[in-house]
């Protein structure tokens, strides 16, 4: 008698049912070609805007800094960043951007 669920079917079940789930979903198809997540995934997948209310201005603090301290320099740019923001009590302390990304610079939210 011929059984049906042996492992290699079931193996085959599963590998067929995860090729149908992967390709009919556009999204899962471009993270498994694209890899991994970085700022410019907005170019790749779909957007939608957020709507926001009337925002504020954060006021600068009267001490800032105006550069990242040497003995942190080091760790910090080993990490690529683009953009830094320090808030203090409600008052921007450092505010700095690097790679021609600026404050209206499109990222995504995470």
């Amino acid at each position: 008698m011929y059984r049906f669920f042996t492992l290699r079917n079931s193996l085959l079940l599963l590998f067929f049912t995860l090729l149908v789930v992967i390709l009919s979903q556009d999204y899962l198809r471009r993270a498994l070609y694209y890899n991994f997540a970085d700022l410019d995934d907005y170019k790749i997948f779909e957007n939608r805007i957020v709507e926001a209310g009337q925002g504020a201005a954060l006021p600068r603090a009267q001490r800032v800094l105006k550069e990242i301290p040497d003995k942190y320099a080091e760790t910090f740019f080993s990490y690529d960043p683009v953009a830094f923001l320090i808030v203090k009590d409600d008052s921007v302390i450092f505010e700095n951007y690097w790679n021609d990304h600026s404050d209206t610079t499109y990222a995504g939210s995470f």
